[in-house]
């Protein structure tokens, strides 16, 4: 009886985590969207470069809102043990360009330093490594400072190995996010009081990593950055 009390009391603090992203971490994206789309109503004369501020930050905030989204439903599957791995022989190196290259629409080249091998290859299931970087990389394009400097670095290390480093040297996170997220073993959602929505992008992407046999370390960057070091066994 007393296990059936503890289940029935972690699902409804699960379900009270996700009514309170739902209500503050969608709302945020979504009332930019709005914001902007009424500055483009209301300025059809408006000069094409700041049209098109406006167009990608409405852009940016619509796949901000679609990560959300995804990571909450994955989250649910992740939970019940349904989420499952369909493993095929995986070209990383295509992925990791696919997501530079989206990249470059938002970030400065001159700030931005890609290092790829090419066939980096290794079974895996595709779409939960595409979702991987999404999840990092829009996190670090939508909360990087401007100025940051971001490198994205892949290799094979050794013939068991692929190493995969993402940084920026101007992207902050909260202490305790990441304390709870990256420095304990099982990562929790309970101890996150404000950004819960970026905690969950977290938290999710690290159980992918995971679920791929790989592992992610955080490490922090003089004065304000950090590092993300992904490992696959390959």
């Amino acid at each position: 009886m007393k296990k059936k009390i503890i289940q029935r009391d972690n699902i409804k603090a699960l379900h009270k985590y996700f009514l309170s992203i739902a209500s503050h971490d969608l709302k945020s994206p979504l009332t930019s969207i709005i914001g902007f789309t009424r500055i483009i109503r209301s300025k059809p004369q408006m000069d094409n470069m700041m049209k098109q501020k406006c167009l990608s930050a409405i852009i940016q905030e619509s796949e901000r809102m679609v990560r959300i989204i995804n990571n909450m439903l994955t989250w649910e599957q992740i939970k019940k043990k349904e989420l499952l791995l369909s493993c095929t022989m995986v070209n990383f190196s295509l992925i990791l360009k696919e997501s530079s290259k989206n990249c470059l629409e938002r970030i400065d080249e001159h700030n931005f330093h890609v290092d790829i091998e090419d066939n980096l290859t290794f079974p895996g299931d595709s779409d939960m490594l595409k979702d991987i970087m999404e999840n990092i990389m829009g996190d670090l394009l939508t909360f990087t400072e401007e100025g940051g400097k971001v490198e994205l670095r892949a290799w094979k290390k050794d013939e068991n190995h692929i190493n995969l480093v993402v940084s920026n040297t101007i992207f902050l996170l909260p202490p305790s996010l990441v304390k709870a997220i990256f420095k304990r073993k099982k990562p929790s959602l309970t101890d996150i009081d404000i950004d819960k929505g970026r905690a969950l992008n977290f938290i999710v992407t690290r159980t992918l990593i995971e679920l791929q046999g790989g592992t992610v370390t955080l490490e922090a960057i003089a004065p304000r950055g950090y590092k993300f070091t992904i490992e696959f066994t390959i």
